[in-house]
């Protein structure tokens, strides 16, 4: 059951006003407060891919940080095997010790995005920004803190990938 059929969407957009204007509450941190609920429907705010982790490591971390969850449940939802999804958090706990910046994140990644078994975790986000948010690439670079020839690249790369 989704929220909006017990709740009108009006009184859930009031609440989320006051949470995050009275309260000072970030949108990550409201995304958290969701992904602890509901966590097969976990959502990513933007802003941790600005850091210089890959995006697996950045998922893994934030995963595995903010929400609680296992390699093991990282793995699954990530569709990705548990030795990558291991390393990936390693690695990332090593380059990066400390816990993510609460920002405030215009825009979420569904966790399901990831689960292609065909793209890499760079081509599902950039692909999903892309055609979900309409944003050109160099928005693209700038709001997860790449090249613009790089988002362009795995934009292209998708594409061919989910093409055939």
């Amino acid at each position: 059951m989704k929220i909006e059929e017990i709740v009108p969407k009006e009184n859930i957009l009031k609440i989320l006003e006051i949470l995050t204007q009275k309260l000072n509450v970030t949108n990550d941190e409201i995304i958290a407060l969701n992904n602890s609920a509901d966590k097969e429907n976990a959502i990513l705010p933007i802003s941790i891919f600005e850091s210089d982790l890959s995006p697996l490591e950045t998922i893994s971390k934030y995963l595995s940080e903010e929400c609680d969850y296992s390699c093991a449940k990282i793995a699954r939802l990530l569709n990705r095997s548990h030795s990558s999804v291991w390393n990936a958090c390693k690695d990332a706990n090593s380059k990066l010790p400390a816990r993510f910046q609460k920002k405030n994140s215009v825009i979420s990644i569904p966790i399901k995005v990831f689960a292609s078994e065909k793209l890499s975790a760079m081509e599902a986000l950039v692909h999903h920004v892309k055609s979900a948010h309409k944003l050109k690439f160099s928005e693209i670079a700038k709001l997860i803190n790449r090249d613009e020839k790089t988002v362009w690249t795995s934009y292209d790369r998708a594409k061919r990938k989910l093409r055939n």
